[in-house]
């Protein structure tokens, strides 16, 4: 037995060398790197439910060479850019965060409290106006196909998009870390839905141009204060701006989205970051 041990001893040491090397081997990291790349954008056509067909994806530059989980940012596009999700899909690219993708003027990453952050945004185009069962679906898709914190989950959305915003982070408010609703708020039942958003104390962050004269910015005030009402643990803010851009001066998205704007030395992104579930 000793002489067949010894025969055999190479063998056993040349195996525990390559045992080694591939323990020693990291495909991943488990913790963020920082990014300085522009995060990698694309098209997905892909049924998800009845009123989604496609959406962009857009991932940090390392996303591949990582294990951990990223914030999702998901972002909701207005009234004019209802499609198929397919040949429809790049009127997404002409508003908001989608169209700061696209040009690479999306920031590669954040800094909260001296920690870095970047996002995984997803943008998918409704067929027409989802029921909040609908959205959660797609929350649902995004969860199981890519690697989501979901204890950092954020919402934002502009005009019609921001009425879905309020909709659906009134129905799953639980799901959610923080929502930017932009032009828009709940325009039905909006008293219990700001009820909903107090209780689960969700963050929200509206914006309003003061001469929108096809969103009333009296309605997101209403809608704000109502959520204030409540006194929940983290308040909400408002944010009215006194000009206007767009058409019937509408377009408060192009401002607030911008990475360059910033309250209190913080932006929406930073913002958003500072909550979690």
């Amino acid at each position: 037995m000793y002489a067949l041990f010894k025969s055999m001893l190479p063998l056993l040491c040349l195996l525990a060398i390559a045992c080694k090397k591939n323990n020693d081997q990291t495909t991943a990291s488990p913790i963020p790197a920082e990014e300085t790349d522009p995060p990698v954008f694309k098209p997905v056509i892909q049924k998800v439910n009845d009123v989604v067909g496609g959406y962009y994806q857009a991932l940090p530059a390392h996303y591949n060479e990582t294990s951990f989980g990223y914030p999702l940012l998901l972002f909701i596009h207005g009234a004019g850019q209802f499609g198929n999700g397919s040949y429809d899909l790049p009127m997404l690219l002409n508003e908001a965060i989608p169209q700061l993708l696209d040009e690479k003027k999306f920031p590669p990453q954040f800094t909260v409290n001296g920690s870095h952050h970047s996002f995984i945004v997803l943008a998918p185009q409704f067929s027409k106006y989802p029921v909040e069962t609908e959205v959660a679906s797609f929350l649902d898709h995004a969860i199981k196909n890519f690697r989501i914190d979901t204890n950092r989950i954020y919402v934002c959305g502009f005009s019609l998009g921001a009425r879905i915003v309020c909709d659906f982070s009134s129905a799953y408010a639980n799901r959610i870390a923080a929502i930017v609703p932009v032009s828009g708020v709940s325009n039905f039942l909006s008293q219990e839905k700001s009820r909903m958003i107090a209780m689960a104390n969700l963050p929200a962050w509206a914006f309003h141009n003061g001469p929108d004269v096809l969103f009333s910015a009296q309605d997101t005030k209403n809608f704000i204060d109502a959520i204030n009402s409540y006194h929940p643990a983290r308040m909400s803010k408002l944010t009215i701006f006194p000009d206007s851009t767009g058409m019937l001066g509408h377009d408060a998205w192009s401002k607030a989205t911008n990475p360059a704007y910033k309250e209190n030395q913080l932006n929406i992104y930073q913002w958003m970051l500072q909550y979690k579930r």
